[in-house]
């Protein structure tokens, strides 16, 4: 399967929103991966990860959000706030965890109220 995919990257109040548009998968997990390390280094640990045009969410994509919530939840005790999730990535981030450790909004406008 190819992995077509955007990944949009801006900047509202001190808060990171990543909107990733098309198919989640390895590419865009490890450059995604990349660019959070970057913002911690910036000592910016407000993240929102917006998945409302994200259309396919598979194994590597669920790995490189469980590293991103544990790298900046966890290591950096900052907050990551995951938005536009229909029924099945919510199940799926419920059952490895995700949900348990980071915030989950219905949509932008909310998470960016609870970032």
């Amino acid at each position: 399967m190819s992995e077509n995919y955007i990944l949009k990257q801006t900047e509202e109040n001190g808060i990171v929103i990543f909107s990733i548009v098309g198919y989640f998968g390895e590419k865009v997990g490890e450059e995604l991966v990349e660019k959070i390390e970057e913002l911690l280094c910036a000592k910016k640990g407000r993240v929102i990860l917006d998945l409302s045009e994200c259309t396919v969410l598979c194994s590597p994509g669920i790995g490189s959000i469980i590293e991103i919530v544990g790298m900046v939840v966890e290591e950096y005790n900052g907050t990551v706030v995951i938005c536009g999730l229909d029924p099945i990535k919510q199940k799926v981030l419920a059952l490895t965890q995700v949900t348990a450790i980071a915030r989950v909004a219905k949509d932008l406008q909310d998470a960016k109220k609870i970032a």
